[in-house]
């Protein structure tokens, strides 16, 4: 640093007492208050972090305003770095939110249920306890989606997702898995309890139709089930859409709705 470069970065002083200086920066335009002659030139070269041999010919009152001016800048940022970290935490956090959850139905999405169903089985693994992995269809959304439109097709899917979470435990995960399938994992649970919650689905999805912009429609699903023995969450996954669609075409033919297999 020059000390021409340094004095032309300063202007307008003006003198509030003999010992004092008041200086306003031409580049902030803000002033910066009142600051004493008596500090050390080699004090604000080394702040400034330059030879003092540079500085030679620069007013002492010149340099003790550019420091000051730093000072306060400085200052400023410390005050406002708590507010930044939180800011930045906040923004980090509502991104990994969304990447994680589905943004019609609010509930987790395929990435989100495949790291949750991972760490269920692992743990089940550990405790030598059953878990259970169904994989609910939407029946005929297609039908709904030619009839209203895409719009009332949402419409069916946000409902369905919210009767799902409504028919499961507080522990269980309920996500959505892909277009009209979603995922419902049930830690602790052996067959029969997973054909106790797959029953359960079946009705309350079924018990009332779902209201659209233009009428009613009436919804069902198809489950399928599979109490994991795996680790392996694509191999659960993979046994449980199996029996879902061993368990739609058991439906058309009259059969039934649930189909279970062994992951």
């Amino acid at each position: 640093m020059r000390s021409s470069r340094l004095i032309g970065a300063i202007t307008q002083i003006g003198y509030a007492t003999p010992f004092d200086v008041r200086i306003r920066g031409r580049i902030t335009g803000v002033w910066v208050g009142v600051v004493s002659r008596k500090g050390s030139s080699k004090r604000i070269a080394g702040w400034l972090g330059v030879p003092a041999a540079d500085l030679a010919g620069v007013p002492e009152h010149i340099l003790e305003a550019v420091a000051s001016r730093m000072e306060a800048a400085d200052q400023a940022a410390a005050k406002l770095e708590p507010e930044l970290v939180e800011h930045v935490h906040d923004v980090v956090s509502r991104l990994r939110r969304e990447a994680a959850t589905d943004p019609l139905t609010g509930l987790p999405n395929r990435r989100a249920m495949s790291k949750g169903l991972t760490e269920v089985l692992a743990q089940a693994h550990r405790g030598g306890s059953p878990v259970a992995v169904l994989v609910v269809d939407l029946d005929g959304l297609k039908s709904v989606n030619d009839r209203g439109g895409h719009a009332a097709g949402d419409i069916v899917l946000r409902e369905v997702a919210t009767r799902l979470l409504q028919a499961v435990r507080r522990g269980d995960l309920v996500g959505r898995w892909g277009g009209d399938e979603f995922v419902v994992v049930c830690p602790d649970t052996d067959e029969q309890g997973a054909g106790h919650v797959a029953a359960k689905l079946c009705a309350l999805i079924a018990a009332r139709p779902v209201t659209l912009t233009d009428g009613e429609v009436s919804v069902s699903i198809s489950v399928g089930s599979a109490v994991a023995a795996t680790v392996e969450a694509a191999a659960a996954i993979a046994a449980a859409d199996a029996a879902m669609y061993r368990a739609k075409r058991l439906r058309r033919s009259g059969v039934g709705r649930l189909e279970q297999l062994e992951a």
